[in-house]
């Protein structure tokens, strides 16, 4: 099988020689195997040419060049369009994955049409905390209530590999406006669409949290989930949207008071009853 790993590129050129290191130890774990690998490097900074340091690399790859600023999703779109893969990868340019990572993924997919695996956040001060702390947990990846109810649990495309074929039209014939909940769009589709998914839960993956992460823009977060709930308005229930933009509204509320959460008791015992998935 080829794999095909898709990076945006935005002025990160001091990721690079990380990048293409993690990414020779994936090219040469997989060639032990019948599976490759390809890297489509999309750069989405017209001013800024991608630059490999020292480090140079053994794996196939493209270069390509956005005449303009597409943004994160449409930047994604670009390299799909242009990769060969039977599968894909959407990785972050300052994600960090082990040097197995796609070997196990590949391995562990079998007949499903896409995988997530379990990783790490790496916060500032250098500590990690796991990504999912059960396999409960994990579980809620594949979980379309707790989608809507809770949280979009999959903290990055990096942590999921998917058959190419599978990734629905309506996902790549629309670019979002505010970046951050494209992802999350594409995880429902195929919910929706009830596509088979499975977890992988060795730790491959780790999540820098850099602080300026889209996830942690609280008003910009709360803009593309609307976004998001817009797209959705033929393809989901009703009740599941409804309850998707009041936790939506309420999360980007700078004003939690008692009036407020009074207000939003809906959410709050909604969210309640999903929490205790997590443990």
């Amino acid at each position: 099988m080829l794999i095909s790993v898709i990076i945006p590129f935005y002025k990160g050129n001091e990721y690079m020689k990380q990048l293409v290191t993690i990414l020779n130890e994936n090219y040469l774990y997989l060639s032990k195997t019948n599976n490759n690998v390809e890297v489509i490097f999309v750069n989405d900074s017209p001013n800024v040419s991608i630059k490999f340091d020292k480090v140079l690399p053994l794996f196939d790859y493209k270069i390509i060049n956005n005449k303009y600023n597409l943004g994160i999703h449409g930047t994604r779109i670009q390299g799909l369009k242009k990769c060969n893969g039977d599968y894909v990868m959407f990785l972050d340019q300052d994600d960090l994955i082990t040097e197995d990572c796609l070997y196990s993924q590949i391995i562990t997919i079998k007949d499903y049409d896409f995988i997530v695996c379990n990783g790490y956040i790496k916060k500032l001060e250098g500590s990690e905390n796991l990504i999912f702390k059960s396999l409960r947990h994990q579980q809620c990846c594949l979980n379309l209530q707790f989608h809507y109810a809770y949280t979009n649990p999959i903290i990055s495309p990096g942590q999921v590999l998917l058959k190419k074929n599978i990734i629905p039209k309506e996902w790549t014939n629309y670019s979002f406006k505010n970046n951050g909940a494209d992802d999350h769009y594409l995880w429902l589709l195929l919910l929706e669409e009830k596509r088979k998914g499975t977890i992988n839960e060795n730790c491959l993956y780790t999540h820098v949290a850099t602080g300026n992460n889209t996830s942690l823009n609280i008003q910009g977060m709360a803009a593309s989930n609307l976004e998001l709930i817009s797209l959705l308005q033929d393809k989901a229930c009703k009740h599941n949207l409804d309850m998707l933009r009041r936790r939506v509204i309420y999360n980007a509320s700078c004003n939690h008071n008692i009036i407020t959460k009074l207000k939003f008791i809906d959410v709050a015992l909604t969210k309640y009853k999903y929490s205790k998935l997590l443990k």
